[in-house]
């Protein structure tokens, strides 16, 4: 799949079979958590999913505010919103957690599901973590016009600020890691 045909055009290519699925994760696109927001289809997805192929769901912090189904998943990671800089929890710090509650379990295969034009970036930051990945169709493609996060509330907003973050992780480790240390000293308060 092309990093950048998701990120652009939402386009990507839904791969793997539920029979393999060890556990489900989902991850928020923007902050919006009422029902019909992007976040409450994928949190209602990632629940029923997780139902039909009998495996726990992990939920970020933002969907577990958004379901209305009344099953739990199993774990619910939380952390800070991610800022305009990159600086937050977001999908590469949930996807950690959810690596380590893998690991603790002796699971191999997550199914993921993020907004369509977010998951071409978390499909490789989970396979860059070790995670095999299945993609399902229809993934939803709506943004979050009242999401506090500005890149996510429309199109025009996400390309420029996704297509820059696929440069910085596509940087080797060091640089990457050098320029993330940078950032978060400069987003303190003064």
């Amino acid at each position: 799949m092309s990093l950048y045909r998701a990120a652009v055009y939402g386009e990507y290519q839904y791969h793997g079979r539920m029979a393999d699925v060890d556990v489900v994760v989902g991850l928020a696109f923007g902050t919006s958590t009422h029902p019909e927001s992007v976040n409450w289809h994928l949190a209602e997805t990632a629940l029923a999913r997780g139902h039909s192929c009998d495996a726990p769901v992990i939920l970020e912090g933002t969907l577990e505010q958004a379901r209305t189904t009344n099953s739990p998943p199993a774990l619910v990671i939380d952390g800070t919103l991610t800022n305009s800089a990159g600086v937050g929890m977001g999908a590469d710090g949930v996807l950690k957690e959810a690596k380590e509650f893998m690991d603790e379990r002796g699971m191999r295969t997550a199914l993921l599901i993020a907004q369509a034009f977010h998951i071409g970036r978390v499909e490789a930051q989970a396979q860059s973590r070790g995670m095999e990945t299945v993609l399902p169709f229809g993934l939803p493609r709506a943004f979050d016009p009242e999401s506090e996060q500005w890149w996510t509330t429309k199109q025009s907003l996400w390309i420029p600020r996704e297509l820059i973050g696929l440069g910085f992780i596509k940087l080797p480790a060091p640089i990457r890691n050098g320029l993330g240390r940078i950032l978060m000293t400069s987003s303190e308060p003064a």
